[in-house]
């Protein structure tokens, strides 16, 4: 159990009270909060605490020893010992793990008690011991160095290329603490190094020193093909054929390039069309003079000098870009008012040709007579919808409406103009409403009228409430 100084001092005042007034014989010293053991990570604070109750008319002294030698504090600065008489190594070294024993005298008795410190830190670096390099794997084995206290829970292996020399990549992680061997796959036309970390619950060791030997491999063709493949238009006459660039060590040999493809998805029997982009870096190609938003199948393949991707490319649809739609809806007409700022409103949909683009959805656009369509608000509704209850109207107030289709790029034609008016609304609230006292029992209230007073203004109603 852990006492707090204030519960300490009670405690040694009422023994020594207690002895006095029966007269009893001399107490024995004893210590009544002996230190903990401790871990602690390198760096970190350590605190032993401890203390003891002695006769009352003997002097009681606490002393601290380490592995059995006594502490001089004014000797060793790294080391202090508090008014509680608690032993604190503000930041801890490997070298302080030990047993630290509590001595507690006077010039009678004693009594002693103790503790030890476990100091951890990360473990040492991993040895790596052989590399054993093939034309498609590696063997790698390793041993540990040291776990410095805290047992190794798992090994990273990391690799780098002389494609990317300053940077380390992972290869395995979570390798248990038991295995210090893996088989590593490799990438054709590559040249690696390997380095083994280790981690325990402090966190990671320094990486394993190099070895001399690197992995060097021979070519091949592509494994994989260009990821990321889309095709979309920024004009209604292009489509844009992008794809994410192969990193170098997918190269596997030389000479790495790409042959983009489309053709016509709608009609049965047109014919592939390709282009060479000779620069790996590139990412994209554009294809002009097609006709608008029109569905094409798109692919994209890798070669290098020893031939072409091992594996086939992954087709996507893609369609050329987009244009303004043709027609309005049309039979725009309002249904019902439904409230001062909500109406019922139906519509002929338009054909999803017309659109010329990706169909989505109407846009229903309103304002008043004072605002003008330069500040009209607008709500989006689904495409399959002909109907649509809206609720974006002024209250007690003209207004017009229209919709329009619309697709990812571009507003239709709208509509033609529904104008009509919705009934009364709740006011909005007063402005700088303020109060001046007057008295104990009056005050004397200002205000301004809304803003949008949304109808025939009438009176005021005033709340008041005691508060207490």
């Amino acid at each position: 159990m852990t006492l707090a100084p204030a519960q300490l001092l009670l405690l040694l005042a009422l023994v020594a009270a207690l002895a006095v007034a029966t007269n009893a014989p001399p107490v024995r010293t004893r210590i009544i909060q002996p230190p903990q053991d401790l871990e602690v990570a390198v760096g970190k604070r350590a605190k032993f605490r401890c203390n003891a109750v002695a006769d009352p008319e003997l002097q009681l002294t606490i002393e601290w020893m380490f592995n059995d030698e006594l502490i001089d504090f004014e000797a060793d600065p790294r080391l202090a010992r508090w008014y509680d008489n608690s032993l604190v190594i503000p930041q801890t070294v490997l070298l302080d793990s030990g047993v630290y024993t509590c001595v507690a005298s006077t010039a009678v008795d004693s009594d002693r008690a103790q503790a030890s410190l476990t100091v951890q830190d990360v473990p040492n670096a991993p040895q790596v011991i052989s590399v054993e390099c093939k034309a498609a794997t590696a063997l790698l084995k390793w041993m540990p160095r040291g776990d410095n206290r805290a047992p190794i829970l798992s090994y990273t292996v990391q690799y780098n290329t002389t494609f990317t020399p300053n940077k380390w990549e992972n290869a395995i992680t979570s390798i248990p603490p038991t295995d210090t061997e893996v088989k590593l796959s490799l990438s054709p036309w590559t040249n690696y190094t390997f380095r083994v970390v280790a981690f325990n619950k402090v966190g990671a060791s320094a990486p394993s020193q190099l070895l001399s030997t690197m992995c060097s491999t021979p070519e091949d063709v592509p494994y994989k093909n260009p990821e990321g493949v889309v095709g979309c238009g920024d004009r209604p006459d292009n489509l844009i054929i992008k794809w994410k660039p192969m990193p170098l060590i997918d190269h596997n040999a030389p000479g790495l390039y790409y042959k983009v493809l489309w053709k016509r998805h709608d009609p049965p029997g047109d014919t592939w069309h390709s282009y060479v982009a000779e620069n790996w870096t590139q990412n994209r190609h554009v294809v002009h003079g097609l006709p608008t938003f029109t569905p094409y199948r798109v692919r994209v393949e890798a070669f290098n000098h020893k031939g072409q991707a091992q594996t086939l490319a992954t087709e996507v649809i893609g369609y050329s870009g987009e244009d303004v739609p043709l027609k309005e809806p049309k039979n725009f007409t309002l249904i019902q008012v439904l409230g001062p700022r909500s109406a019922t409103f139906s519509w002929s949909p338009v054909s999803a040709e017309s659109v010329r683009g990706h169909f989505r959805g109407y846009k229903v656009q309103t304002w008043t007579p004072e605002e003008g369509d330069e500040m009209l608000r607008e709500v989006t509704v689904p495409a399959n919808y002909t109907t649509a209850e809206l609720s974006l109207f002024r209250p007690f107030a003209r207004n017009l409406v229209r919709i329009l289709a619309f697709n990812d790029n571009y507003n239709g034609p709208p509509s033609h103009t529904v104008d009509f008016t919705t009934p009364e609304g709740t006011p909005g609230p007063v402005a700088a409403f303020e109060g001046i006292p007057m008295g104990s029992t009056g005050a004397y209230l200002t205000w301004k009228r809304p803003s949008h007073t949304n109808g025939v203004l009438t009176g005021y109603h005033i709340y008041y409430q005691e508060v207490t």
